[in-house]
């Protein structure tokens, strides 16, 4: 029996517009939000490794200033097993590749 599907990083990595109109890598972090009640959320926070401008990916449409477009958004999840992908994975990539325009 295989194994239950993980989470798609990709809905914790997302693409944040400045007001200076650059665009910026953010993700998603469980954080504690009230240290007497133990309550956590998860909360989009500037990506740490990466402080610099990023291009916007063709694919994704650029999000409102001040705001994060989730990358999961505009990518297509496949499941390998059930999507048959020995046989389908050929054209996942190629689908893939038009939308980032190559």
């Amino acid at each position: 029996m295989p194994d239950p599907l993980g989470f798609n990083i990709l809905n914790h990595i997302g693409i944040y517009r400045s007001a200076e109109e650059r665009f910026y890598i953010w993700e998603k972090r469980w954080v504690t939000v009230n240290f007497l009640t133990g309550e956590s959320e998860w909360q989009w926070h500037p990506y740490a490794d990466h402080t610099h401008p990023a291009p916007l990916p063709k694919y994704l449409p650029a999000p409102d200033v001040g705001y994060i477009r989730p990358l999961a958004a505009y990518v297509d999840e496949y499941d390998y097993v059930a999507g048959v992908g020995h046989k389908n994975i050929g054209s996942w990539i190629d689908r893939a590749a038009v939308r980032a325009g190559r």
